[in-house]
């Protein structure tokens, strides 16, 4: 005995309901609130280093910095 098994088509022509995304107003103070909002969550997505690795920086960049002048001094 084979079983029978009804198959049922949704017609192509059913209508759908798209959401439209809210719009925002167009003003210069709401775009510039819009860009600051939108940079928070960038920073707040970066990976901060650590103390350690921020002293190591500042370390390095101080050591630049004296041998450059260091170098002005003497030559």
């Amino acid at each position: 005995m084979a079983k029978t098994t009804k198959v049922t088509r949704i017609s192509a022509k059913s209508k759908r309901v798209e959401k439209k995304p809210k719009e925002h107003k167009k003003s210069f103070l709401g775009g510039i609130g819009r860009y600051f909002k939108g940079a928070w969550v960038e920073l707040r997505q970066v990976r901060w280093p650590n103390r350690r690795a921020t002293w190591a920086l500042l370390i390095s960049l101080l050591d630049t910095l004296f041998k450059y002048l260091f170098e002005l001094i003497i030559a």
